[in-house]
């Protein structure tokens, strides 16, 4: 075999060095180029699409200055999205449900073509009708398509054939009064007119300055014809004004007609209604059918005169005609807290922790549930389901009013002689100075700290406050008056006196044998409160005249402080 010589083998190992370096940076730089690729965003591919300027209402003519063009990603467009270069397929149509400002405008949202007439604007089975009200400084230059208004009347009793039958009272009805005419009603078109009868309608021209001769306002309201004929004859018997309102509130005005003694009256703040935890907590107030929390959102609603979540679910119990000075107001929260001997709060618990109200921790609940401090010693006693306001301070629940609509199951324990000594308390028994007594054990047996047996477990109604209630029976006489309560087959009055009995036909007589009244089953505390339990809201929706009377608030004040209604027939 031939030799090879030492400078050839030499050149051959430098090219293949060389080979191998450049393929080695070949592939480095691929690999690089690869990685390079990845790390840069995908290339998104733009569409150029028509956006509102601003918000614009159900009800509103789409103008070439309404509108902009606006490059959006095509992946976050919806398929029916209305695309730049069809603008001029848009201009001139009405849309269908408001826009906000920004957002793709889509076909479903507009009309199927150009409104040529303000009649293809109105909805089919419905009516338009432009109405004067007086008034215009209520809402001047605020007023827009889609907006949500009331309608109010002023007139006289005696131009709409009424006069007064009820008896009673010494309050004089008043000839001027005020009714509402028709409540939520969408406007479909506002304009001004001055006294000359010039209407103006987006007017860049201004020479009536400051409005100072506007006598009218124009506006086009989304009527049926009954409503119709309602305005029709309202405008033929008085005047009317206009009052804006917010486009979700649905609640409805409480009266049929006030008079000009109302004005004499203090204003009082309107009771409101409510819905509570199940611990008392309030949850929101309800306007209309909407359910209002502490920042104006809308958190549920009122359905079958429950409260409900949007998705269904139960949120609590309504309770009613809440006054504006009442407690539960001001409940901030419901909270689990450790009295000292004196029964002065000293800490919050808060996940096992006691928290004093400087926010340090002074102590635990131990295995046994007591509340003891960091070196173990007892420093109180635990109370749950305390009412809190905002600075840690505690409401006294048993002044509400409210709180007393509301009841709820408790287990408490009772002794041999029917006594109840504790209640229970997840899954221990406890005092009425909040001591843990005892527990139920795997037997569900109410048992005392050493194993003996304390009583029996039975099931109560109790209030927010925890006032246990009961059903008993009373006696009303013929005004609706409770005269006495019925124990054992006598009637006891609230000195304590037997006034009469239960004969063997159930009548409630007097010791002489004369019928005292008509019995009557009601829920009651041990201390004698009679409870008013309630989880609905009565609604009262003024339609117009579908009654054969009305009531009339006429002001002043009558008998107990009960202010007089008066009942007035129509003809």
């Amino acid at each position: 075999m031939k030799k090879q010589s030492g400078l050839r083998l030499t050149i051959v190992a430098i090219v293949c060095g060389i080979l191998a370096a450049a393929l080695t940076i070949f592939y480095l730089k691929q690999v690089e180029s690869k990685y390079r690729k990845a790390s840069q965003p995908v290339q998104q591919l733009m569409v150029s699409v028509v956006v509102p300027k601003a918000d614009l209402k159900k009800g509103s003519v789409i103008t070439a200055k309404s509108v902009a063009a606006r490059d959006v990603p095509k992946e976050f467009l919806p398929s029916n999205v209305i695309i730049a270069k069809d603008f001029k397929k848009l201009v001139n149509r009405t849309l269908l449900m408001p826009v906000q400002t920004g957002r793709p405008i889509t076909w479903e949202a507009v009309t199927g073509k150009s409104a040529r007439t303000f009649s293809e604007n109105i909805e089919l089975g419905r009516r338009a009708r432009s109405v004067k009200v007086n008034k215009v400084d209520s809402f001047d230059g605020l007023l827009r398509p889609g907006d949500r208004i009331d309608l109010m009347g002023s007139f006289t009793l005696t131009s709409l054939g009424m006069d007064v039958i009820a008896t009673g009272t010494t309050q004089t009805v008043p000839e001027d009064i005020i009714m509402p005419i028709l409540e939520n009603i969408e406007v479909l078109a506002a304009g001004k007119e001055d006294l000359h009868g010039r209407k103006y309608e987006y007017s860049n021209t201004k020479k009536s300055v400051d409005g100072f001769n506007m006598e009218f306002t124009i506006v086009s309201l989304n009527l049926t014809a009954k409503q119709i004929a309602r305005v029709e004859l309202a405008e033929g018997f008085g005047d009317m004004f206009a009052v804006l309102r917010h486009p979700k509130d649905t609640s409805k005005v409480n009266f049929d007609y006030v008079g000009v003694e109302i004005l004499f009256e203090k204003d009082e703040p309107e009771k409101i209604d409510l819905v509570l935890s199940a611990d008392g907590k309030p949850l929101g107030r309800i306007i209309g059918d909407n359910i209002v929390d502490e920042n104006g959102n809308i958190i549920g609603k009122v359905v079958n005169g429950q409260a409900v979540t949007f998705d269904g679910k139960p949120m609590g119990q309504i309770v009613t005609n809440v006054s504006a000075d009442d407690p539960i107001l001001n409940v901030a929260e419901i909270a689990d807290v450790v009295r000292d001997a004196e029964g002065n709060i000293i800490g919050k618990i808060v996940d096992g922790k006691i928290v004093d109200e400087s926010g340090n921790i002074i102590g635990e609940v131990d295995e046994n549930g007591n509340a003891v401090s960091l070196t173990g010693e007892v420093i109180g006693v635990i109370d749950k389901g305390v009412a809190l306001d905002i600075n840690g301070n505690e409401i006294a629940l048993s002044l509400s009013d409210a709180t007393k609509q509301i009841l709820r199951e408790e287990q408490v324990v009772r002794d041999a002689e029917g006594n109840i000594i504790g209640k229970i308390v997840d899954g221990q028994i406890v005092d009425e100075k909040g001591n843990v007594i005892g527990k139920v054990d795997e037997l569900g047996n109410a048992v005392s700290l050493d194993g003996e047996v304390l009583g029996v477990i039975d099931t109560v109604m109790v209030t927010v406050s925890g006032e246990i209630v009961r059903e008993q029976q009373v006696i009303r006489d013929e005004d609706g008056n409770i005269i006495g309560k019925v124990i054992d087959g006598q009637i006891i009055d609230e000195q304590g006196n037997v006034i009469g009995n239960v004969d063997e036909k159930g009548n409630a007589v007097s010791l002489g044998g004369e019928v005292l009244g008509v019995i009557d089953t009601v829920m009651m505390t041990v201390s004698g409160e009679i409870i008013d339990p309630t989880s609905t809201i009565e609604e009262d929706i003024t339609t117009g005249f579908q009654r054969d009377y009305v009531d009339f608030i006429s002001g002043g004040t009558g008998k107990d402080g009960i202010i007089p209604v008066i009942r007035i027939r129509k003809q």
